[in-house]
């Protein structure tokens, strides 16, 4: 099994393989209940979920349809056994199908391997040229671009203002953006 974190050779990688591969410990394409066990679970999304918030006082807190509070082990249950999104406090996403983890969105301090990349060309060097790409705008200002590679199910996003990757989709997930 081989462990993406930290492994910016892997990452990088645009032929790179999802079989075999985990992320916090957690196989892509595992059973969804090893999220539970590998990683501390902070938020999480699922279809019982009508709206939710979050405070820094009380944390998440989650809605169905006519109000009434969802208490968070039934979110968490929920997204286990129908799918939905389970984030971790260590800027991980787990994205759960059929009680499968289908892919995952790294983000935040994993991403600190990538800081000596400081522009958009040296990114592509880095990562090699996509099989497609997409400029994000808005109000008419350059805000950074994703790219999809398709062999390797992945999306790498670019954040202009900042000069840095700011997020890498694996998997499934890696579909359902722009």
């Amino acid at each position: 099994m081989i462990e993406l974190l930290g492994t910016t050779q892997f990452l990088k990688d645009p032929k790179l393989r999802l079989e075999g591969v985990s992320v916090a410990g957690v196989a892509l394409g595992g059973p969804a209940q090893d999220v539970l066990a590998k990683v501390a679970v902070q938020q999480a999304r699922a279809q019982i979920v009508h709206s939710s918030s979050w405070t820094a006082q009380d944390g998440a807190e989650y809605f169905d349809e006519s109000g009434a509070r969802i208490p968070f082990q039934e979110v968490v249950g929920s997204a286990l056994s129908y799918g939905g999104t389970l984030n971790s406090e260590g800027s991980l996403g787990f994205h759960i199908a059929d009680g499968r983890v289908i892919g995952v969105a790294v983000y935040g301090h994993h991403l600190q391997c990538f800081g000596y990349i400081k522009d958009h060309d040296h990114l592509l060097r880095e990562f090699g040229e996509p099989d497609r790409s997409v400029t994000v705008e808005a109000y008419g200002d350059l805000m950074g671009y994703e790219h999809f590679y398709t062999a390797a199910e992945k999306v790498v996003h670019w954040d202009s203002g900042r000069n840095r990757v700011s997020l890498i989709l694996l998997g499934k997930v890696a579909h359902v953006t722009t």
